[in-house]
Formats: structure tokens, C-alpha cells, sequence
């Protein structure tokens, strides 16, 4: 009975430590990879009547205020953001709110009920470098999913009934691209 808990013992104490090796790998200096230093983000809120981006890069936090019609548009029943794309001087986002309407009103529904805009953000100014309207319920620009596209390494394009690219020269224009 005795050599059978030890070698049951032996046998537990092998397995035990065949899986720690097996977790643990090769030695760190060998399995290291390289981890960022940060993450980047981008994140867009309404602050005391205006809109605000902020942008985390290398755990630096930028804020560019920008003007946001609330007369238009109404954050609280719905906003989401995202971003397009970047340059080294600039970010392109994408933003996304329920327009403001009063119950019954076909701009209610929140399927019709939208406003977007792409917006142009240096990070080095500090200032919105370009908006543009790309739905809104209000103004009868279609309001299904706008269609804005990254065709980098500087250019974005805005599809539509009138397709038009941009292309971010430096850290302060937006030029449309003939």
C-alpha cells in the first residue's frame, strides 16, 4: 500500500513538474517580444456644449475642442466615434450622433435620425482642421452608414453622390484632391 502512494507520489511530482516546464517556456531573454510603449486612442465626448477630442499617443493626452450644433444634433440619445485613419500630423475621424428631434418626428427614429461628420484633427495645433457634414436627417443627406474610406498614407475619401478625396498636407490643411 505504501509503494503504491509513492509511486503514485513520484508519479503526481513528475507530471507536476513536466507542466511548469512546459508553461514557462524558454527563458525570458528568448521568448521576449516587442511590446508597445503605449496605446493609442481616440475618443471623442460633449464637454460643456462642445464637442472634444482626445487623443492618447505615447501616454500623452491631447484635447482639441471643436463646435458641435446641439441644436442639431443630441449626444445623449446617441453618439459613437471612430477614427479613419492618421498621418504623423493629423487624425481622421469619423463621428456619429442621434439628431435632435422630438418624439414623432421622423428624425426620431433612430435608424433616419442620424447626423455624421468626418472631422480633421491636428494634434500639433491643437485645432480641427476640417469638418464636413456626411448625414444628417435634419438637412435630408442620406442617413444610412456614410461611406468614408482611409486610401492613406494622407488622403481619405468621402463617397456619396458626389465622391470626393482629401489629402492632409502638414499639420495645418486639408486640400481636396482634383
Amino acid at each position: 500500500m505504501q509503494v503504491g502512494l509513492i509511486a503514485r507520489a513520484r508519479v503526481t511530482l513528475v507530471l507536476a513538474a513536466l507542466l511548469v516546464a512546459s508553461c514557462s517556456g524558454p527563458a525570458p531573454a528568448e521568448n521576449q517580444q516587442a511590446k508597445p510603449d503605449f496605446i493609442a486612442m481616440d475618443m471623442m465626448t460633449v464637454k460643456d456644449g462642445k464637442g472634444l477630442y482626445a487623443a492618447n499617443r505615447n501616454g500623452t493626452i491631447t484635447e482639441v475642442p471643436f463646435t458641435l450644433d446641439l441644436a442639431k444634433v443630441d449626444p445623449e440619445r446617441g453618439h459613437d466615434s471612430e477614427q479613419i485613419g492618421q498621418t504623423a500630423a493629423a487624425v481622421v475621424m469619423l463621428d456619429r450622433y442621434a439628431t435632435r428631434a422630438a418624439p414623432g418626428d421622423a428624425c426620431f427614429d433612430p435608424k433616419k435620425g442620424r447626423e455624421a461628420f468626418v472631422r480633421v484633427f491636428s494634434l500639433e495645433l491643437r485645432r480641427e482642421l476640417f469638418a464636413r457634414s456626411v448625414a444628417s436627417c435634419r438637412d435630408g443627406v442620406a442617413a444610412a452608414d456614410p461611406q468614408v474610406r482611409w486610401i492613406g498614407p494622407d488622403s481619405f475619401r468621402i463617397e456619396g453622390k458626389q465622391p470626393e478625396t482629401f489629402r492632409i498636407t502638414g499639420a495645418d490643411r486639408v486640400d481636396l484632391v482634383p
